[in-house]
């Protein structure tokens, strides 16, 4: 495997440039080839998502994805849903169009219009074109989110931003994947949905699913016989070091939390166990603030959907054994010692099947509400 230093760029056929203003940011990558996305399942959907997936379901293919921060076009009623088709005319071809920011205002017309035309008549094919279109499409994440890899002939690479309002049950955040691999449709989209269960649908910040929520992957259609499993294997690799890189990012986090869960009865339930214990507002103050209090934890499980025996559970911290056949093993100083590390690895043990699954996400802290009290 070889890390790409150019990102979305790496690829050949893509291009991609970004501008940031005091208030909104905006990104343009160009890129003609087969496209499969999925979207939020809320059921206030932003006018962006309802123009792109018709967009795609129609056409099959983009041509370009222009991308707004600061300003969801969500909740904005039909005069949201006609900006969001002219800001598809801007460009020539079949464009997508997606955006980020507070829900209930209309995005500046006049602001996009004229960075749109810089945007079109700037692109890059280097790393500064993937990193300035990955910096644009941020709003409260603290760092750019951006990875390309290379599996034998196979190039995957991609670009996301999400920092708050991070539980997607379906897509997440804004993420735009490019492959040089030549699938068919049906392939990619399914290829996809995988990548997005094991990576994207397995992050916890806040448990809140954003009305904007896209994740869109194109390719270049330039390498037409290639490895489907390097094919695979790059696509989860990306989704999943993004995916990560979120969690890591979540809003006022100071902890990256992994949680695995193993041998549930079964994937629902070992997936239950494992978000429950992230989605927890309780647990995450508890690893904030280093605490020993193992019963936040033991709650949690509780109120998933996994079946408990709690003779049979164990659970391991860092490697270290902290509850087993029931009680809580490992002393005070031992425990906060474990959750002082500013990355944590949880292990759930249930003993009660073979089933597998590993949830990522953060702590909170008060600069969470800070945050959120002054996004508006």
């Amino acid at each position: 495997m070889k890390e790409l230093e150019e990102g979305i760029c790496s690829l050949d056929g893509v291009e991609a440039n970004g501008v940031r203003g005091e208030d909104y940011g905006l990104a343009l990558i160009r890129c003609s080839g087969k496209t499969v996305g999925f979207f939020t399942k809320n059921k206030v959907q932003a006018a962006p998502v309802k123009f792109t997936s018709q967009l795609i379901k129609e056409n099959k293919r983009l041509d370009n994805v222009l991308v707004n921060s600061g300003c969801a076009n969500a909740f904005t009623g039909q005069k949201g849903y006609e900006d969001a088709v002219w800001m598809s005319s801007l460009l020539d071809g079949k464009t997508g169009v997606c955006s980020t920011g507070i829900i209930g205002k209309r995005v500046d017309k006049a602001w996009i219009e004229k960075n749109a035309n810089y945007l079109k008549d700037n692109l890059l094919s280097d790393k500064k074109g993937s990193k300035n279109a990955a910096d644009a499409i941020r709003t409260t994440d603290s760092f750019i989110k951006e990875i390309g890899v290379q599996i034998g002939d196979v190039k995957v690479a991609g670009i996301a931003k999400g920092s708050g309002m991070i539980e997607p049950d379906m897509g997440t955040m804004l993420c735009f994947l490019y492959t040089n691999a030549d699938f068919s449709q049906n392939f990619l989209k399914r290829c996809l949905r995988k990548a997005m269960d094991k990576s994207f649908n397995m992050i916890v910040v806040d448990g809140d699913t954003s009305t904007n929520d896209s994740v869109l992957l194109t390719s270049t259609e330039s390498l037409e016989k290639c490895d489907k499993k390097n094919f695979e294997e790059a696509l989860d690799l990306v989704s999943e070091k993004l995916a990560k890189m979120i969690a890591k990012d979540g809003e006022g986090s100071t902890k990256l939390i992994e949680v695995t869960t193993k041998e549930g009865r079964n994937n629902r339930e070992a997936k239950s166990a494992s978000k429950e214990v992230l989605r927890s507002p309780l647990v995450k103050t508890m690893f904030y603030g280093e605490s020993s209090n193992l019963g936040r934890i033991v709650s949690a499980l509780g109120n998933s959907e996994a079946f408990i025996d709690e003779e049979k559970l164990e659970i391991m911290i860092q490697d270290t054994k902290v509850i087993e056949g029931g009680r809580i093993v490992a002393e005070d100083s031992k425990i906060k010692e474990l959750v002082s590390d500013d990355e944590i690895h949880v292990e759930i043990n249930l003993k009660l099947g073979v089933s597998e699954a590993t949830v990522w996400g953060c702590d909170l802290s008060p600069r969470y509400v800070k945050i959120n009290v002054g996004y508006s």
